[in-house]
């Protein structure tokens, strides 16, 4: 009798590395990672509805810090979150309050736009604080501390708030969109000042020490604003000091006291030493810069699909560069309005894009594209170089979308975004898949 269970037992598990080795064999690049929340697919309840991701950063220990919008929390109507992912998709109930930190600036609306990770984990967010009245509109900086905690030894209690254009009836803007970690613990926030919505907007960077106090060497008093760019959603430390900014396909060039040098910028034969950015333009190495918009499709003006762009350090097209139009569905059979809403280089330099794919009017889901450094579509990858992944199959959600990507040491893409319903309920969607 114990030789017949022997040997089921060892063809059960004959069998069982058998399937192992067939899996591992058909998995390809852009397929869900198994291990990754149910399938490769996470959707995380948050204590508070959360708005658009719009910054995500990988610890080294795998883990996953995503900086979104918590709405309706008891002290303000929107508050910066910073919420904390296991290397498996679960939120980790070791950091902030079961996984999340949150911070308020005023009770009103609080809308964190780009994270940093300092070298010693400590975690900064910048972004915008509005007061309920209008007329306040600041840029907003939290720092906290490895656990989620609002880090004392910053500013006021963990946080800073700075205005370029002070309180203003009718509403100033002063929108920080950009976040940069600076050698020695200084910061770098950019956006944009303006005295009211439709005035114009001047590019405004502000500089922070390490304690949160402005940097009194930077512009005036630690500010800069000018006539440039408008607000930038990446930013770059040369070399020599300077500094790129960067709004969608427009460039402007820093001196590392705060005076813009330049509108297109040469890099002086400076090197990229730092960058960081959210949204759909990135810097690269190189001191190239790329831009993921939308172009025509080929099915009429209702077929709105995606185009990356790189540009040369002086402004101009990479005309070597192919401008691929594609649809994150692969070949489209129906119009659909597709848009890029996030973009970063890997390590080999190919290019991914995540954004909307929309196959209907009502239903938007998960949507990556991997493209070669010459902006060829990576065949290998996904179907023909695009890939959809649907929320909406999953109880409760009727639409996804992705607004931030990560990628691993190991290559995986992990696609951070929102997934809901029209009822209002949100969740902090992610998918993670195979990306050698």
């Amino acid at each position: 009798m114990k030789i017949r269970i022997r040997r089921r037992a060892a063809l059960r598990a004959a069998a069982w590395c058998t399937c192992a080795i067939a899996t591992l064999a058909s998995a390809a690049p852009g397929d869900l990672d198994p291990g990754y929340g149910q399938g490769g697919m996470a959707t995380l309840r948050l204590p508070d509805n959360p708005s658009l991701p719009n910054d995500a950063v990988l610890q080294n220990d795998g883990k996953l810090l995503v900086a979104a919008a918590l709405n309706n929390t008891p002290r303000a109507t929107q508050a910066f979150g910073v919420i904390r992912v296991t290397a498996t998709g679960q939120l980790d109930g070791g950091f902030g309050r079961n996984g999340v930190a949150s911070a308020n600036f005023t009770n009103f609306i609080n809308t964190p736009s780009a994270m940093a990770l300092l070298p010693d984990g400590r975690i900064v967010v910048a972004g915008t604080a509005t007061s309920s009245d209008g007329t306040l509109n600041e840029f907003a900086v939290a720092r906290f501390t490895p656990r989620g905690l609002l880090d004392r030894t910053f500013g006021s209690g963990g946080k800073v708030t700075t205005s370029f254009v002070g309180v203003r009836p009718g509403g100033a803007s002063n929108p920080a969109t950009a976040l940069l970690a600076l050698p020695g613990g200084k910061l770098l926030v950019a956006g944009a000042a303006s005295p009211c919505a439709d005035c114009v907007k001047l590019t405004a960077l502000a500089r922070y020490d390490a304690d949160g106090s402005l940097d009194a060497t930077f512009g005036s008093g630690g500010m800069a604003s000018v006539d440039a760019i408008g607000a930038p959603h990446a930013l770059a430390l040369l070399s020599n000091g300077d500094v790129l900014a960067l709004a969608g396909t427009e460039l402007a060039e820093f001196t590392p006291d705060g005076n813009l040098t330049t509108v297109t910028s040469t890099t002086g034969g400076a090197t990229i030493a730092a960058r960081a950015s959210t949204g759909h333009a990135t810097f690269a190495p190189n001191g190239q810069f790329l831009f993921a918009g939308t172009a025509q499709g080929p099915l009429g003006p209702h077929d709105i699909d995606i185009q990356v762009e790189r540009f040369n350090p002086l402004g101009n097209l990479d005309v070597p560069f192919q401008r691929t139009i594609f649809d994150f569905a692969g070949a489209a059979t129906a119009a659909t309005q597709e848009a890029a809403q996030a973009i970063t280089i890997q390590g080999n330099g190919q290019i991914l894009v995540g954004g909307i794919s929309a196959p209907t009017a009502f239903d938007t889901d998960f949507g990556i594209a991997r493209l070669n450094g010459d902006g060829t579509l990576d065949a290998g990858f996904g179907h023909g170089g695009t890939i959809t992944t649907v929320f909406a199959n999953r109880p409760g959600l009727t639409f996804s979308f992705v607004s931030a990507l990560a990628v691993q040491v190991d290559a995986k893409v992990i696609a951070i975004g929102l997934a809901g319903n029209q009822n209002g309920n949100t969740f902090l969607a992610l998918a993670r898949y195979l990306g050698l």
